[in-house]
């Protein structure tokens, strides 16, 4: 028999429900099936499940963003309302921070919070940025990068990804 490798809308609609639960213990979670699904299904339909999970993982995180998201209850039909607002969120972190953080007038290789790992990355030693435990500067960089250049480089986002999933990098000398 072959196993199946993706989820259906009624995976999805039982892993929101679970992250209200985890967020809210003593709270129940009351699913319209039929609306919920149909949700679901049209969300599976424009995304991987794997943007999908980021997805529902960041509505149940802390951002500020998903401040009405909260307030609402979390109803699952307001998802696709705010795929257009937490998708740039989720892929650059760093732009929702105030200008005033982002002191965009000092490039990234002079600003103390983004020299290092700024520096790192040009080098590429991810060994130095494993190292990092906060990932303000991070966050710092990439915000200043989109201000700065209008984009964030893509060896950038690599580098985060890698730090944020902490695994290390096999190198091996090219010859």
């Amino acid at each position: 028999m072959k196993q199946r490798n993706s989820r259906n809308a009624k995976d999805w609609v039982v892993y929101w429900r679970r992250k209200y639960i985890e967020m809210y213990p003593r709270r129940k979670f009351l699913v319209n099936w039929m609306k919920d699904g149909a949700t679901m299904r049209r969300m599976m339909g424009h995304m991987s499940d794997k943007k999908l999970h980021k997805l529902i993982d960041f509505c149940f995180s802390n951002n500020p963003e998903t401040s009405y998201l909260k307030r609402q209850g979390f109803p699952i039909a307001l998802l696709p309302s705010m795929v257009n607002k937490f998708l740039p969120i989720m892929e650059n972190p760093g732009a929702n921070l105030p200008e005033w953080e982002l002191k965009a007038d000092i490039p990234v290789w002079d600003d103390t919070r983004t020299s290092f790992i700024w520096r790192c990355i040009k080098d590429s030693d991810m060994d130095s940025l494993l190292k990092i435990q906060e990932p303000d500067g991070f966050h710092i960089l990439m915000g200043k990068l989109e201000v700065q250049n209008g984009f964030v480089p893509e060896k950038v986002t690599w580098f985060y990804e890698r730090w944020r999933m902490r695994e290390p990098i096999e190198r091996k000398p090219v010859t």
